[in-house]
């Protein structure tokens, strides 16, 4: 997981998708977050609504690979975007 502070300057136009079971995906064309330019990042939409409340603001943005997982405000409160890996759980208590 990567991790980058900055000050969130901007949050590029993003497209929305809804995928399977009412999930909604946000895909940013740019973010640009202290001195670093992101492209092409997915994140949730839910998590979308709290990276927003960052912008102009020094945040953290968690990332694993082109993937916005968790945002970390200035008042201290990190919300992550939680998915689902019930079957792989599964499939792993299972072999042990």
């Amino acid at each position: 997981m990567k991790e980058i502070t900055g000050v969130l300057k901007t949050l590029g136009s993003g497209s929305t998708r809804h995928g399977n079971v009412g999930s909604s995906f946000v895909k940013y064309n740019t973010i640009e977050i202290g001195d670093t330019l992101l492209q092409k990042v997915v994140s949730s939409q839910s998590l979308n609504d709290f990276v927003e409340r960052g912008l102009g603001k020094e945040v953290t943005l968690f990332l694993n690979k082109n993937m916005l997982i968790g945002v970390k405000l200035p008042d201290g409160k990190i919300y992550f975007w939680k998915r689902s890996f019930w079957r792989k759980s599964i499939r792993i208590i299972w072999y042990f």
